[in-house]
């Protein structure tokens, strides 16, 4: 193990923090220990300027990564350059509850039979069509699916139901422009789906009990209870994004799927997953298949991982409680936990991603294998190679774009494999660190 000082750039130069390492497991990379300059530090110096020079030839540009998460305001700075960039969703007003006023369509549900007061929709069948852009409020317990497809924005208030659908989804989002699903204050919902879908020949979705084709946006205060018995709990095929409620979601398969990017803002969510808790698998597009938590109180149990990207995961002033037969944490690329509270209270790997930043935040890993890994290629699938280091399989090759940062906060790791491994650099800037 090689452990070379690192003088600290800017206002942080003279900021002084205790570095713990407790090495009864194993920590496997070069270690840069951020301190005092010593007469090491030329060599340091270099080594980090080569790496920001092949990062700028790659097209992507070294900056300080407090600018990517100025929306949130509980975010540290971090205390020197890094060799990634990460993009911040954008916020928009929209995502605010809104409620509804006495112009909108109010519809009463009542076992297999369902009134609308208002325009906008069609029941037949035990099925509630909406084809007009507008707010939809629903009440009542039903047996049948909410149906939307129409090229405009939709607002659904569940305003106190429980509905079940025995053949397909509770509510089907076939086509808008943007959907909602608001929560009334005060309220519990309670979504179902069954067990066996009745699909299209060849067709093997819709798969969740809430299904949406387009950007998918929940809000409100109240409680919603999703139980996807057939395959996913919520599933977007574009935007995934809870602003806030209390949601309890139980799958078979992913709890929380979207494509191109989920994204919660705050919320007390409970996972319970056959697959991954929280998941987004956009691989086709360079700037999409984020997962971005900005707040909330997530407690997570699944069999895949808890939290799973094929690019970016972001976690920032959030709590987190993880329990995981894989991963507790996997990005294909940039895994950051900003001023955060992480506990992976089981997992294979507890967090990985091929750059791991740990800043500010209180991290405690139980694992079976490695607690923290930085691995694989930057824009590798698991699937796409080895370098993961996957069950049956060793993590030989050297890789300098693999990198774990720990800067400041509090960072507890057991785990049978290494505790801290990373086919390229560990840098330590500050804080407790016990393996």
């Amino acid at each position: 193990m090689t452990v070379k000082n690192m003088e600290r750039k800017g206002e942080y130069a003279m900021k002084k923090r205790i570095v713990t390492l407790l090495l009864t497991m194993g920590v496997s990379a070069s270690i840069f220990v951020g301190g005092c300059a010593t007469n090491e530090e030329s060599t340091t110096s270099q080594t980090t300027a080569g790496r920001e020079e092949s990062s700028r030839e790659a097209g992507t540009e070294t900056v300080d990564n407090a600018q990517t998460v100025a929306l949130a305001t509980n975010a540290a700075a971090v205390s020197t350059e890094r060799t990634y960039t990460l993009t911040t969703p954008e916020y928009k007003d929209s995502y605010e509850y809104e409620g509804w006023d006495e112009d909108d369509t109010m519809i009463t549900l009542n076992g297999s039979e369902a009134v609308a007061d208002g325009s906008g929709v069609e029941i037949s069948d035990g099925i509630i069509k909406i084809t007009e852009k507008g707010t939809y409020v629903f009440s009542g317990s039903y047996n049948g699916q909410i149906y939307v497809e129409t090229q405009e924005s939709v607002h659904i208030i569940l305003n106190g139901v429980e509905i079940t659908n025995e053949s397909g989804p509770a509510i089907y989002i076939a086509d808008a422009k943007n959907a909602y699903i608001g929560l009334a204050p005060g309220t519990e919902n309670i979504l179902s789906d069954g067990s066996n879908y009745v699909l299209e020949d060849g067709e093997d979705e819709p798969d969740a009990c809430i299904f949406s084709a387009d950007d998918l946006i929940i809000n409100g205060s109240g409680s919603l209870t999703v139980n996807g018995n057939y395959a996913c709990g919520i599933r977007s095929k574009d935007d995934l994004v809870i602003r806030e409620g209390t949601i309890k979601v139980t799958a078979v398969s992913d709890a929380l799927k979207g494509k191109d990017l989920v994204c919660i803002y705050d919320g007390t969510i409970d996972l319970s997953a056959g697959g991954c808790g929280i998941k987004a698998t956009n691989t086709d597009e360079d700037d999409k298949g984020d997962v971005y938590i900005a707040g909330g109180e997530i407690t997570i149990e699944t069999k895949d991982d808890c939290v799973h990207s094929n690019r970016n995961v972001q976690i920032i002033g959030a709590t987190l409680t993880l329990s995981s037969d894989d991963d507790g944490i996997h990005a294909n690329e940039v895994t950051m936990i900003n001023s955060a509270t992480v506990t992976v209270e089981k997992s294979y790997e507890g967090i990985e991603g091929s750059i791991v930043d740990l800043i500010e935040s209180v991290v405690t890993v139980m694992a079976s294998d490695d607690g923290i890994n930085a691995a694989g290629d930057l824009n590798e699938t698991e699937d796409s190679g080895d370098s993961w280091g996957r069950r049956g399989g060793m993590m030989e090759d050297s890789n300098p774009d693999n990198i774990i940062y720990i800067d400041g906060g509090s960072v507890y790791v057991n785990a049978d494999g290494d505790g801290v491994d990373s086919n390229g650099y560990i840098y330590i800037f500050g804080g407790d660190v016990t393996i």
